[in-house]
């Protein structure tokens, strides 16, 4: 909520859209039109590139756990979609909640001697034990590190829905937005209030991305790991006071 009240009082005070209370509903509908190639927009270009931003920010940008095998196709939609309403309507939460997994998964990095791509596949429910629970407690981890640490990079890789290439992908297409609506701004140029709070999308989701740069993307399966109970004995000695 305090994110839409944020582009509410931009929308009105910031003179961004230069005194008009709706400058969608003066967008032209057709292409041709009375200005410079510059600032003609007909309304269909702007709802539409809107519209992708908003998408892109919010279906395409999220990172969901690893869900229950037992969910069916429906029930998995029905989740992507509650997610995506929640980001919605408090994007900010959604903030919140990518920078607390980038915490734990530092963490678990420099604790356990492991990128932080490991650190998220456990934050989300990547790996599971033998028994079939998964292994995403902090206090469960000592006991699965070496299991873990066998596991390839490229094994954990494989399980995600997207690479380097296509992340870098997506944030440079908030960025290239958000530059588009500053250089407006520069050439003194209006923005209707769907940009204004597009634009506050396209920040918040290059935030989000950043974030979660590390975070497998749309892992359906866990990996299996193996218990040590050398490794949970080791690790309760060296935690444990002098």
């Amino acid at each position: 909520m305090l994110f839409w009240i944020f582009v509410f009082l931009l929308a009105r005070q910031s003179g961004l859209t230069q005194g008009h209370p709706n400058l969608l509903a003066r967008a032209p509908t057709e292409a041709s039109c009375d200005c410079t190639v510059n600032s003609c927009r007909t309304l269909f270009d702007i709802v539409w590139g809107c519209l992708a931003t908003i998408f892109a920010c919010t279906w395409v940008a999220l990172h969901q756990n690893v869900p229950d095998p037992k969910l069916g196709w429906f029930l998995l939609l029905l989740r992507k979609l509650r997610m995506m309403l929640v980001t919605i309507i408090a994007p900010e939460v959604i903030v919140g909640f990518a920078a607390r997994q980038l915490v734990s998964a530092r963490w678990i990095s420099k604790e356990f001697n492991v990128s932080k791509t490991p650190g998220f596949f456990c934050n989300i429910g990547g790996f599971m034990s033998e028994e079939g629970h998964p292994v995403s407690r902090m206090k469960q981890l000592p006991a699965y590190i070496s299991g873990i640490k066998k596991i390839n990079m490229a094994d954990i890789e494989d399980k995600s829905k997207g690479d380097t290439l296509s992340k870098g992908v997506a944030i440079a297409q908030g960025l290239w937005f958000v530059t588009q609506c500053l250089a407006r701004v520069s050439q003194h140029l209006p923005l209707t209030e769907l940009e204004v709070a597009t634009l506050a999308f396209a920040v918040l989701s290059v935030i989000i991305r950043l974030l979660w740069f590390h975070k497998p993307l749309n892992v359906q399966q866990p990996i299996v790991v193996g218990r040590s109970e050398v490794d949970l004995i080791h690790f309760k000695k060296k935690t444990s006071p002098h």
